[in-house]
C-alpha cells in the first residue's frame, strides 16, 4: 500500500485480492458486482488488462474503482457512411501502419457494463477523485497508455467527477443506456400504456406466431450443457451489430453462473425443442440488468422473435417484482418502441501530453454516439438528447 497526499492507495491486478466485504462497503448495489468482475478477470484477460484502485483515509476504506487498459480503435463511432469507407481502407493502411487510429487507454469503469465507481460521501471527496487521477496517470505512464479516461458514467455521477474538468478532461456524450421502469401490476397493463401506433405493430407481429408455432421460454441459472449452441447465437448476434466495444469468450458464460449464483440468469426460448434465441441477464436488488443475447437469424424476423425475447422479459419482470429493466446501450429502435427511457452516459477522457490534449477537442464532434446511430441522430434533431 502506497501512500499519496494524506490517503494511501492500492493497486489489486484482480479483484480477488479484494476483500469482498469491503467491496460490498463502498460499491453501489448493482448486479454487476464482485462475481461479475471477477468473472472478467477469469475469462477476458486477451482482451482486458484490468486495475482495481483502493483508497483509504486512515486506514477506513474511501473508493475503490474498477480500471482497465484497453486498446481502442477510434472509428468505432464514426458515421455509418464514413465506417464503410474505414471498413474497407483500414485493413489496407494498417499492412503499413498497424496501429493508425488505435490509442491505448486507461478506463475507470466496467469493460463491459456502466461505469461505476465505489465512493464515500465525505467533504474529502474531490480529494479523493484527485488522488484516483494520479495513480490512474502512473499506471498509464507504465503501461504505455495514452489516454486516461472515464467511460459510460450517468448523469448521477456528474457531481463527484466534476474534479476531472478542472483537470482538463473532455466530456463527451456517449452512448445511452436504455431502461424501462416498471410499475404496472401486469403485462395488460404495460401495453396499455404503450403508443397506439405501437399496440397494433406488436399485434401483428405477434398475430404471425399465434396458431402456428409455439415458442418456449425458460429461465435456468447456468447453461453448460448447451455452451456451443449459445455461443453460436451470441456470434450472430456480434455479426449483426454495427458497433462492437467487445467480444466475450465462450467462458465467459460457463464462469459467470459459478462466480454470480443466483444472480445470474439464462433466459431461453426454443421452437420445437430447438435452441433459437438467449439473453444473459443479472438480477439483483429489483433491477434486472441485460447482458448479452443471441438470435437465430435464419428465423428472427420470421417471428420477430427480438420483440418476443423483449416482451417475455418484461413479463418476467412484473410477474417477480422486479421494478427497473437495464437493456444495455445500442438497439435502440425497438427499445424506443418499446416505451424504454434512453438514460445520458458520459465519457471523460484526458491524453497525457497537454499539447495533444488542447488539440483533441477537434476530434470530439466525429466521436458522437449519433454519428453512427440514427435514433440518436434524430432525437438530437428533436431536442431530446
Amino acid at each position: 500500500m502506497k501512500k499519496e497526499n494524506s490517503f494511501s492507495t492500492k493497486v489489486s491486478r484482480f479483484v480477488s485480492e479484494i476483500n469482498e466485504d469491503e467491496w460490498a462497503k463502498i460499491m453501489p448495489p448493482y448486479p454487476a458486482g464482485y462475481g461479475y468482475f471477477k468473472t472478467i478477470d477469469e475469462t477476458l484477460r486477451q482482451q482486458f488488462k484490468t486495475y482495481y484502485i483502493s483508497i483509504y483515509d486512515k486506514d477506513e476504506i474511501s473508493c475503490i474503482a474498477t480500471c482497465f487498459i484497453a486498446e481502442y480503435s477510434l472509428d468505432t463511432t464514426f458515421g455509418a457512411k464514413i465506417k464503410k469507407i474505414t471498413d474497407k481502407v483500414l485493413p489496407l493502411v494498417r499492412k503499413i501502419l498497424p496501429n493508425f487510429l488505435i490509442t491505448r487507454a486507461i478506463i475507470c469503469g466496467c469493460p463491459i457494463n456502466r461505469g461505476m465507481i465505489g465512493i464515500k460521501d465525505s467533504p474529502c471527496r474531490d480529494a479523493v477523485i484527485e488522488t484516483l487521477i494520479t495513480k490512474m496517470r502512473s499506471v498509464g505512464e507504465k503501461e504505455n497508455a495514452s489516454f486516461i479516461a472515464f467511460r459510460d458514467f450517468a448523469e448521477e455521477y456528474t457531481h463527484i467527477l466534476k474534479p476531472l474538468l478542472n483537470s482538463k478532461f473532455h466530456k463527451i456524450l456517449s452512448f445511452p443506456f436504455a431502461e424501462l421502469k416498471i410499475e404496472h401490476k401486469s403485462f395488460e397493463d404495460y401495453f396499455s400504456s404503450l403508443s397506439k401506433a405501437t399496440k397494433i405493430d406488436l399485434r401483428r407481429k405477434f398475430k404471425k406466431t399465434e396458431g402456428k408455432i409455439k415458442i418456449d421460454m425458460e429461465v435456468v441459472d447456468n447453461v453448460d450443457d448447451f455452451l456451443d449452441e449459445i455461443y453460436d447465437l451470441y456470434l450472430q448476434n456480434i455479426k449483426k451489430s454495427d458497433v462492437t466495444f467487445e467480444i466475450i469468450t465462450k467462458d465467459f458464460f460457463k464462469a459467470i453462473s459459478r462466480n454470480a449464483p443466483g444472480i445470474s440468469k439464462f433466459f431461453l426460448w426454443r421452437i420445437d425443442g430447438k435452441l433459437v434465441a438467449f439473453h444473459l441477464c443479472l438480477v439483483s436488488g429489483g433491477i434486472l440488468s441485460g447482458e448479452y443475447l443471441g438470435i437465430d437469424y435464419g428465423i428472427a424476423y420470421d417471428y420477430h422473435i427480438y420483440f418476443v425475447l423483449m416482451t417475455d422479459i418484461i413479463k418476467w419482470c412484473i410477474k417477480n417484482d422486479i421494478k427497473s429493466f437495464d437493456a444495455g446501450a445500442l438497439s435502440y429502435d425497438p427499445k424506443k418502441r418499446l416505451d424504454f427511457q434512453f438514460v445520458p452516459q458520459y465519457l471523460y477522457v484526458k491524453h497525457r501530453n497537454s499539447i495533444v490534449n488542447s488539440l483533441f477537442r477537434f476530434v470530439v464532434p466525429f466521436l458522437k454516439p449519433e454519428n453512427s446511430d440514427p435514433v440518436l441522430k434524430s432525437l438530437k434533431k428533436e431536442g431530446k438528447r
